[in-house]
């Protein structure tokens, strides 16, 4: 009886060290997040999507809250990799041998561009015990702009032929950085001059400057409509114009005009009367 006492005893003591070895070799269960391209880069207003891997392995399905801040004026959304929804917390099932996928929206402000800069977004993922953080960054770069029109808007104006016409542009900064030494050019028709004034001009994000085109066509310019190009460019913007020019004749040259037609008519009559006469 002692014996099989003692042989009981030692077989309930095997038993418990290996279920407690057992116990201590079970894995725990993990939780990450992760992502191929954490830095992204734009000009400012574009708009920066991330693609987060959510990695867990564990022994029963959890329910992951989601949660991300971005920068005060942004908007920051979770939306699932598809369908494309906004999403606050995502399921993922036991033993899943590959991640889900989710992303990560962070869209400028509305009413203005923001300045160039880097931008954080912190995504926070959660299930009781299990939670990771993930820091995305996007960084913004200049956005560079700019516009030439007329004073009225119209694309056409009127010159004499051998004068000095001037016509007003206006060029607008509309980008996100200072444009400076913005040079004025154009293309015309043989004998023709187009002078600006200023020949070179800065202008402010968002301001709008003045220059002044002097156009005066060929002073044997045929009466007709002339098409010329007007260019603002800087190493990092440019505009263009197509304008059409309306040329015409000096009021002497009409005068002139209507002087020959007169003497014409007056000769052919005279020939005609002389005939008559005969």
């Amino acid at each position: 009886m002692r014996r099989l006492a003692i042989w009981m005893a030692l077989a309930l003591a095997l038993g418990m060290g290996l279920s407690g070895l057992a116990l201590a070799q079970e894995p725990e269960d993990t939780f990450a997040m992760s992502t191929r391209f954490p830095v992204m880069r734009g000009v400012a207003g574009t708009s920066f999507d991330f693609d987060v891997d959510l990695k867990y392995e564990g022994r029963q399905a959890r329910t992951f809250e989601l949660r991300a801040q971005g920068p005060p004026d942004w908007t920051t959304m979770v939306k699932a990799s598809f369908p494309d929804r906004e999403i606050s917390a995502v399921r993922i099932d036991a033993n899943r041998t590959y991640p889900e996928t989710i992303k990560v929206s962070l869209l400028p402000p509305i009413f203005k561009a923001p300045e160039p800069g880097e931008y954080t977004v912190t995504l926070e993922a959660k299930a009781g015990t299990l939670a990771d953080k993930l820091e995305l960054k996007a960084v913004v770069t200049a956005r560079y702009g700019l516009t030439m029109t007329t004073g009225t808007g119209r694309l056409n104006t009127t010159a004499t032929a051998g004068k000095d016409s001037v016509l007003t542009l206006f060029l607008r900064n509309t980008g996100t950085e200072r444009l400076d030494d913005i040079s004025l050019s154009a293309d015309k028709p043989e004998g023709w001059s187009i002078a600006f004034k200023p020949e070179k001009v800065s202008v402010g994000v968002g301001d709008v400057v003045t220059v002044e085109a002097t156009i005066r066509p060929h002073s044997r310019a045929i009466a007709g409509d002339y098409m010329t190009t007007l260019r603002a460019s800087t190493g990092r913007a440019s505009d263009n114009t197509e304008l059409r020019v309306t040329v015409l004749v000096p009021t002497i040259w009409g005068w002139v005009g209507v002087g020959i037609a007169v003497l014409v008519l007056a000769g052919l009559v005279g020939v005609f009367f002389r005939l008559g006469r005969r």
